[in-house]
């Protein structure tokens, strides 16, 4: 398996300063990468050693899977901080990488535009239900609790990660790691 992936952008899909950020590894939403501009367009080759795409992912206990949801939306509010606003960034499955061991989740930049934060919340619902495909020792229940959190779509974030490392803490009392 390759330990990188090159990401091609045309001018303007990238800002600069965000191209920085990548290139500084200072967005842990993001994995690291390295960029080169030429001939007008810029070229990110992300590190992806350790990482898998989430679509690769097997085998998975229900409690890896709230903590991969909750490590991402915690990884979403920091990146805040760094101007990348949630909603304009990509969460599709294909951009979604996962730590091989504990349950880092980063993406690879692509711009996007989602009109609100409700759209953003779909997004982080298929992740959930990619996840819940990769189950092995039962829990999809906890998932689908975790599903119906952002379907209501009326908390921020931050509760919505707090309710989600609720029920982590649930699952692995029952025993569900």
């Amino acid at each position: 398996m390759n330990d990188h992936i090159e990401v091609n952008y045309k001018s303007g899909d990238i800002e600069e300063f965000h191209k920085e950020l990548i290139n500084r590894s200072l967005c842990g939403l993001f994995l690291p990468g390295n960029v080169l501009e030429c001939q007008g367009a810029t070229i990110i080759t992300y590190s992806t050693k350790d990482y898998l795409p989430v679509t690769a992912v097997e085998a998975l206990d229900v409690c890896r899977a709230l903590d991969m949801i909750s490590c991402l939306m915690a990884a979403m509010m920091e990146a805040e901080r760094r101007y990348f606003f949630l909603g304009e960034y990509s969460m599709e499955p294909e951009h979604i990488y996962v730590s091989m061991e504990g349950s880092q989740v980063c993406l690879i930049y692509r711009k996007a535009e989602y009109a609100d934060e409700k759209q953003v919340y779909e997004k982080l619902i298929d992740l959930i239900e990619i996840l819940k495909t990769k189950l092995v020792n039962g829990g999809e229940s906890y998932l689908d609790t975790a599903a119906g959190y952002l379907r209501r779509g009326k908390s921020s974030p931050g509760v919505v990660r707090h309710r989600i490392e609720e029920l982590s803490r649930e699952a692995r009392a029952c025993r569900f790691e």
